[in-house]
């Protein structure tokens, strides 16, 4: 296209130099010839020339999407900058305020220019879940796959995508191989990226089905970012948007569902794209009116706006829990209405847990029938014991802590939803947790907890400088995971062999020691603190517990295994020197997400930060690359002290390859989909 209208530029000034030529010879038929070459040319130059790009950014598609429009109670948070310059600067500076944002070259953090994105198609599950050892986990199996393509690039001011031999087009009316869709809205601007289309089903959006990765500067298919069992879909989902993710990551959203079909039809409505002042403080007309007749009136329950500081640890914890947390409405998801801050959440909503009420919801609202499915259903959110598992929902953990409960620990006890005057840290700094000063490190339990009894040695039993003696590593272990990473626990609990062998869910003493084995947590536990300790087979009292969860543990275990590995604490806990083999397993596992993560935890290792592994690659090469970096560690003649427990090497560079096949064979196989 630029090629045609550089030619057409140059033939016309060309050409307009020639008609000047022929004026002054004064040769009518050279003129002729001339104007006539003109008008050719100006034909190519409409023809192919693009028009120019709308004065109002995405206008002509306004009504394909979810247009902002703060109506009614709402206001907007730009009319929060006439009293809260300060506040509403480091609001935009978080990550709540570009939650959910119109695509603009400043919003786009993905290069759209002019750039050619492919990805295979999944690769059929395994026909059998059987592994009899390391040698058939490292086989060499090939097999091609179709390749599914995007091409994005710059048209008329914005961004646009086109896709060829997209497997799930077809499915979908008015679409066609080829067809090209402009990109409207964009989600997440933290650690990934979503893009999405209009569908021309009312405002119904299209998910791009790729993420963008933005600390690793790389897409990846959508599905690879999810820990989902193989094989990964990689369909055009069509209304999650406007049924979903407008729930929680806009403000004032109205879903508007009308219609059912191939593509649901919904006429999405929002007051604001983002997660705005009014998100947490409530609709704010009738405050900026109040405060306009009554400039110098004390702040008074008079004044009609919510302050979260000024609640009771419970309602100001239920702002956050709006969003942060496993919920629905309890009467019908479609009657879906946005929280009210300042209300008991608990009144309007059913906060879900591994309890009768949501199993009853789950049978009428998503036909889970039967108690397996109701069973799977809540795996995907809690632990057995109901601990939530996955990310943004850390409301379920805090109410389920005595810190809660019993005490007034509150989100706001740690995290600040504006940064304080006496935080030091620059915006971008303070915006990655939103985390007061010092609540980092023991501060943030010490606000309750006297220092002398609960971070004294006698206490935490580790050297006082360790990473054994942070009340968070004990207290709050990294055993709930999402966005391709593990975080931390926010159900505060003292660690237990028994939450192990009862549940599946890794204890904070086998995160850090990798290497120790559940009868070795158990013996000091039950030492230090007389916690009883549960009857255990001769595997659980002998092998590291980090190998079989990484051996024989479902895909939510591996994937902790996989995070851990790379995690300092751990590797200065348990000596790195024997981990590589088995991230070479796991750098062969079905699931995307544990491959990624072993990928990462491989750059910590001495030696392997250039390893050129990419959880993406064929079975084929990623078997050969696993089964290289057995081989050098092999090589290495690896031998752990003998006190680090049984990690499965008697001799060095050697691994038990008998009892490594036993645990291989174990392996539970049950498929894991964790619900972010």
């Amino acid at each position: 296209m630029g090629a045609n209208i550089l030619l057409t530029w140059i033939l016309i000034i060309a050409a307009t130099v020639l008609l000047l030529w022929c004026v002054r010879r004064q040769s009518k038929a050279a003129q002729a010839i001339v104007v006539a070459m003109l008008a050719v040319m100006l034909i190519w130059w409409f023809a192919f020339s693009e028009p120019p790009a709308p004065t109002n950014l995405h206008g002509e598609f306004a009504s394909l999407r979810p247009t902002p429009n703060p109506t009614g109670p709402y206001i907007g948070s730009d009319s929060c900058l006439e009293c809260h310059q300060k506040n509403h600067s480091s609001w935009s500076a978080s990550y709540h305020s570009s939650m959910t944002q119109l695509a603009t070259k400043e919003s786009l953090l993905a290069n759209f220019d002019d750039r050619v994105v492919q990805f295979a198609a999944p690769e059929p599950a395994p026909t059998t879940n059987a592994i009899d050892n390391l040698d058939q986990l490292l086989s060499k199996q090939g097999g091609s796959r179709d390749l599914s393509t995007y091409h994005f690039r710059e048209k008329m001011g914005m961004s646009w995508v086109k896709f060829y031999s997209h497997p799930s087009l077809a499915m979908y009316p008015n679409t066609q191989d080829g067809q090209e869709f402009p990109i409207l809205l964009t989600t997440g601007s933290h650690h990934m990226q979503a893009y999405w289309f209009p569908s021309a089903r009312g405002r119904t959006l299209g998910m791009v089905p790729l993420m963008y990765l933005i600390n690793d500067q790389r897409w990846i298919p959508q599905s690879s970012a999810l820990l989902r069992p193989p094989p990964a879909s990689h369909a055009i989902e069509f209304g999650t948007w406007n049924e979903a993710c407008v729930r929680c990551h806009t403000t004032g959203a109205s879903i508007n569902f009308k219609s059912s079909g191939m593509i649901p039809e919904f006429d999405t409505e929002v007051a604001e794209l983002g997660i705005a002042c009014e998100s947490c403080h409530g609709p704010a007309r009738s405050h900026v009116e109040y405060r306009h007749a009554n400039p110098t009136a004390p702040a008074t329950s008079a004044d009609p706006i919510v302050q979260p500081a000024r609640l009771s640890h419970q309602r100001s914890s239920q702002v956050c829990g709006g969003c942060h947390s496993v919920n629905d409405m309890p009467d019908h998801p479609n009657n879906w209405q946005p929280f009210a801050p300042g209300t008991d959440l608990e009144s309007t909503r059913l906060v879900f847990g591994r309890d009768d009420k949501t199993r009853s919801w789950l049978r009428t609202h998503r036909n889970a029938s039967t108690p397996e499915q109701l069973e799977s259903q809540l795996d995907s959110w809690f632990w057995k014991d109901g601990m939530v598992r996955v990310s943004g929902r850390e409301y379920n953990g805090l109410r389920d802590s005595k810190c809660f409960t019993t005490g007034e620990m509150s989100c706001l006890s740690c995290h600040s939803m504006h940064q304080t005057a006496d935080d030091p840290r620059d915006l971008k700094t303070w915006a990655n947790d939103q985390l007061k000063p010092a609540m980092q490190g023991d501060q943030a339990c010490l606000q309750c907890h006297e220092a002398k009894t609960f971070a004294a040695v006698a206490h935490t039993h580790h050297p006082a400088e360790s990473h054994g003696s942070r009340c968070q590593n004990c207290h709050m272990p990294h055993t709930t995971y999402g966005l391709l990473k593990n975080i931390r626990s926010h159900t505060i609990t003292s660690p237990t062999v028994t939450e192990t062998t009862a549940t599946g869910r890794p204890n904070a003493c086998n995160l850090c020691h990798l290497d120790k084995s559940l009868g070795w947590t158990a013996n000091h536990l039950h030492d230090w603190f007389g916690t009883e300790k549960p009857t255990l087979n001769a595997d659980q009292q002998n092998i590291s517990a980090g190998v079989i969860h990484t051996l024989s543990g479902d895909a939510g275990q591996r994937a902790l295994l996989a995070w851990h590995f790379g995690w300092k604490p751990a590797q200065e806990a348990s000596g790195d020197e024997w981990i590589a083999p088995y991230l070479s397993i796991l750098m062969d596992d079905s699931y995307d997400a544990v491959r990624y993560l072993a990928g990462k935890s491989l750059k910590t290792l001495p030696d392997h930060q250039a390893a050129p592994y990419d959880f993406l690659n064929t079975e084929e090469v990623r078997r050969e690359q696993s089964g290289d970096l057995f081989k050098t560690w092999s090589a290495t003649g690896a031998l752990p002290p003998a006190e680090r427990g049984n990690v499965l090497i008697k001799q060095p560079g050697k691994l038990q390859q008998d009892l490594l096949s036993r645990l291989l064979k174990a392996r539970d196989t049950t498929p894991v989909a964790l619900f972010e």
